[in-house]
């Protein structure tokens, strides 16, 4: 039970956007932390903020770690997340003062509760901070609440497949691969380990493409009543691009699935900076330029 591992403080749950102050942005890193689990998801002169996560089914928890970079205290702190009415929330409360090289963390529960597009967000308040706070979304993506279907054949897949339809259910984009692959590693790895997808062996007729699919669990309903990804990628060696498609019954949820197979493997060196454990002698958090070493994981 994920809820168990929330450790201490009430927290509270916002429903709905991201409040006052203008809509949530996506951090460089959004779509990087959207297929794995932990890195750097802000930071500039002031406030790194850091974010390590795990799921199971349609519960997750997110670790969100707040350093501050400055030789003075970051007073009047404050760190709202806000859910969506696809996800709720409920979050650890935060002092409101961060020492000068000290880490904070927040822990902040999830439930999916139905398909979605947009994610949860998150508000950073401080003195000294830009006007309106900090507003980024959180690396909480359909995928993350994904259940993989193994073992479907080809008739069983495409009757799904074909059942979704076309556009809009459908996201199709042609990417050209920063590097000519040398097997479907890669691919295989962003499906099952990024995407929470499984991988199904032999249903497209052409070896060199692949189709994974999984399910989005979702609070209260069954694996059968639970909405559908599906994916498709077709690579062509002679020019290195692939085309990719994604199908499931929400069309924003199927573009979002779209962007975070393309900017992996279509722009894979602007992954962002992974979480690495706190150093001893201030507790902040170190960041180290790994896009590669991500990337050979999925490999692996």
């Amino acid at each position: 039970d994920v809820a168990s591992l929330m450790s201490g403080g009430g927290g509270s749950a916002a429903p709905g956007g991201g409040g006052g102050g203008g809509a949530a942005v996506e951090t460089p890193s959004f779509i990087s932390l959207s297929v794995r689990n932990d890195g750097v998801l802000f930071e500039d002169g002031m406030i790194q903020v850091g974010v390590k996560s795990e799921y199971k089914g349609g519960q997750g928890r997110l670790a969100l770690y707040y350093g501050n970079k400055t030789p003075t205290p970051l007073v009047s702190f404050s760190a709202a997340v806000s859910g969506v009415p696809e996800v709720s929330v409920q979050a650890s409360p935060v002092p409101s003062a961060v020492q000068p090289g000290q880490q904070l963390q927040q822990l902040v529960q999830l439930e999916c509760n139905a398909p979605f597009g947009e994610p949860p967000s998150l508000r950073l308040s401080f003195m000294g901070a830009p006007s309106g706070g900090i507003h980024v979304k959180l690396p909480v993506t359909p995928t993350k609440f994904c259940a993989p279907l193994p073992g479907l054949g080809a008739a069983p897949f495409f009757e799904r497949w074909n059942s979704v339809g076309g556009p809009p259910n459908e996201a199709q984009k042609i990417t050209t691969l920063l590097e000519r692959p040398q097997n479907m590693n890669l691919f295989n790895g962003l499906s099952a380990k990024g995407l929470q997808l499984a991988v199904l062996s032999g249903v497209d007729p052409v070896q060199t493409n692949l189709v994974a699919i999984g399910c989005v669990v979702i609070k209260g309903k069954t694996q059968a009543e639970c909405p559908p990804v599906m994916l498709r990628i077709e690579i062509n060696l002679q020019t290195v691009q692939a085309r990719v498609t994604v199908r499931t019954p929400h069309a924003a949820m199927s573009a979002l699935v779209l962007r975070q197979v393309v900017e992996t493997i279509g722009k894979w060196r602007r992954l962002g900076p992974s979480l690495a454990p706190a150093h001893a002698n201030n507790g902040m958090v170190a960041a180290s330029e790994d896009g590669r070493r991500f990337l050979d994981e999925l490999r692996a």
